[in-house]
C-alpha cells in the first residue's frame, strides 16, 4: 500500500512539472515585442507582437499604416503556434527560441521586449 501511494505521489509530481514548465514559458512571453526590418518595395517596416494572458495575442505591422491582426497562440517545447482570428491559415514557428528575457526569435526576425 505504501509503495502504491509513493508511486502515485511521484507520478503527480512529474506530471505537474511539465505543466508548470509550459506555463512558465507562457508567462515569460507575455508583453510587447518589436522588431524592424527592410521589405524591398516598402522600405523599413516595424512589426510588433503583444502576447497576453490566456493565449491571446495581437500582431501590428506598420508599413506606412498599421495592419492589426488578432490571434491566439500556443507554446509547446521551443515552438510557438500562432492562429489568426481572421485568416484560414495558421503559422507555426518552430524556430521560436527564448534568447534572453528581452529578446526572442520568431520566424526569421529577432524581437525585443518593449520597456513599460
Amino acid at each position: 500500500m505504501k509503495k502504491l501511494l509513493f508511486s502515485l505521489v511521484v507520478l503527480m509530481l512529474f506530471t505537474g512539472c511539465g505543466t508548470k514548465k509550459e506555463e512558465t514559458k507562457k508567462q515569460g512571453i507575455i508583453g510587447s515585442w518589436t522588431t524592424k526590418y527592410e521589405l524591398s518595395v516598402i522600405g523599413e517596416v516595424s512589426e510588433s507582437y503583444v502576447f497576453k494572458e490566456k493565449g491571446k495575442c495581437v500582431r501590428i505591422l506598420n508599413a506606412g499604416s498599421d495592419i492589426v491582426d488578432e490571434c491566439t497562440y500556443e507554446i509547446k517545447d521551443n515552438e510557438i503556434r500562432i492562429i489568426w482570428d481572421n485568416k484560414i491559415d495558421k503559422e507555426s514557428f518552430s524556430k521560436y527560441v527564448e534568447i534572453t528575457d528581452n529578446k526572442i526569435l520568431i520566424g526569421e526576425h529577432t524581437f525585443e521586449r518593449e520597456e513599460k
